[in-house]
């Protein structure tokens, strides 16, 4: 008698990762920014019920617009329904709760569901791209126009130095017969080595740039990409130095460097060779944001 070959349960194919179908740079952009207003809700101070209600509704419609924007920058809805599910509507308006018990509910999964947004800006450089981003750029020379806003792609070329600073300033020490090379022990090799390396990319550089007056005195920034209206402001951290100080000369700069009449974007990179900073991605994290209308991008590496 013939056996009957057992059943089998077929495996599920395996998903297909979702693409990007717009620029990473842009992506990157649109979720710090909406990112920065998720924060700004969190923050707020509450002292009445009146604003606790006020919380709760900009919170809902934050998480709802987070939910709306996700599928605008992927070719499948999964990320957007995977944040939808982490991110479950909460209801923290329990009338029988004091308001301060109100608010201390409210922040925990607020703060959840921008954690997760981070997550995926965090992870934007596993995506790939999408082949009709490819084509874009390849049909841009033909059909570009005159108001085409020159830090597309920009933007990325300089993060890419600055997330790979740290690695190339290593591997210059590896020379044949130990032959004398950069030594970086202070912000002028950082800045030969940055301006050297953006040299790859950038025709126009204007190093020790002269800011407009600002409370009373000028600030000369470290460089300035004159055709994408982007500044970049350089520190290398020493001994000494708290997370204090870092954060302060960090805000500090971007009062003072968004008054340039061609600061479009300010992106301050941080070299802390020693690792003197103990928590480098919250720094990124609370000082990466727009200031009047102005995006900062805060790298610290490495981390």
């Amino acid at each position: 008698m013939t056996r009957r070959p057992s059943a089998k349960s077929v495996p599920p194919s395996p998903e297909t990762p979702p693409k990007l179908i717009i620029l990473r740079s842009e992506v990157r952009q649109k979720l710090e920014a909406h990112i920065e207003k998720g924060r700004e809700i969190i923050n707020r101070p509450i002292t009445s019920q009146v604003e606790m209600d006020t919380a709760e509704a900009d919170g809902e419609k934050w998480r709802d617009f987070a939910i709306r924007l996700l599928p605008t920058f992927f070719d499948t809805t999964s990320v957007a329904e995977d944040y939808q599910t982490k991110t479950r509507r909460v209801s923290f308006s329990l009338r029988e709760l004091h308001f301060t018990e109100q608010r201390d509910s409210f922040k925990q999964p607020m703060s959840n569901r921008i954690r997760e947004l981070e997550s995926i800006l965090e992870s934007l450089e596993l995506f790939a791209e999408s082949p009709m981003i490819a084509n874009q750029q390849r049909e841009e020379p033909l059909n570009a126009s005159p108001l085409q806003d020159p830090r597309t792609g920009a933007l990325e070329k300089v993060e890419l130095i600055a997330n790979r600073f740290h690695i190339v300033a290593r591997q210059l020490k590896q020379r044949h017969s130990n032959r004398s090379t950069l030594t970086i022990t202070d912000e002028y090799d950082v800045q030969d080595l940055f301006h050297s390396l953006l040299r790859l990319y950038f025709d126009d550089i204007r190093d020790e740039e002269w800011t407009p007056s600002y409370a009373g005195g000028a600030s000369r920034i470290d460089f300035l990409l004159k055709a994408e209206q982007i500044v970049i402001e350089l520190k290398m951290t020493r001994q000494g130095m708290s997370v204090k100080d870092v954060s302060n000369q960090l805000i500090i700069d971007t009062d003072r460097y968004q008054v340039h009449p061609d600061c479009k974007t300010l992106i301050a990179f941080v070299y802390d060779l020693q690792e003197y900073l103990n928590n480098p991605r919250g720094i990124e994290r609370d000082l990466t944001k727009t200031v009047n209308g102005v995006p900062v991008r805060v790298i610290i590496n490495p981390r």
